[in-house]
């Protein structure tokens, strides 16, 4: 397949998964999508273990103006020492066990500052406004020495 009939040339594939994702002749090896596949899989199932070696369970969902984060922590966890410092873009947990970090992405940019968080028992609920996606002008007013 030369490049211009491939509407992918554009894109590095490879570059972007660290791998080579086709083979150099895909008939010799037909199960090469499988395999990629299972890689794949593989590697999110050993990220999702790593998470509950940590003890949480996050729950994120969305409305029109909010993002609501739950997370159910482990019963080790002392509430006192938990902080919860926030971005557009990720919460990270700090004073966990072990002086250990935990960073949540958040699915869409938040206003940071916006950001309230209630305890109860293990569950603690962040809610965060959600940024506008308008991409409308706005002024920005000069000021004359």
């Amino acid at each position: 397949m030369n490049q211009d009939s491939n509407p992918f040339h554009h894109f590095d594939f490879e570059n972007l998964f660290n791998r080579t994702i086709i083979p150099a002749d895909p008939s010799e090896n037909p199960d090469w999508v499988q395999n990629f596949i299972q890689d794949v899989l593989k590697n999110a199932m050993m990220q999702l273990e790593n998470t509950a070696e940590e003890g949480f369970q996050t729950e994120i969902s969305e409305t029109q103006h909010y993002v609501i984060v739950k997370i159910r922590s482990p019963k080790t966890l002392d509430p006192k020492r938990l902080r919860v410092l926030a971005r557009m873009s990720d919460i990270k947990l700090i004073g966990l066990a072990g002086n250990k970090e935990h960073i949540i992405q958040l699915p869409t940019l938040v206003h940071s500052t916006s950001g309230r968080a209630m305890i109860t028992k293990r569950l603690m609920e962040i809610k965060f406004r959600k940024q506008n996606a308008d991409d409308r002008y706005q002024e920005v007013f000069i000021r004359k020495n």
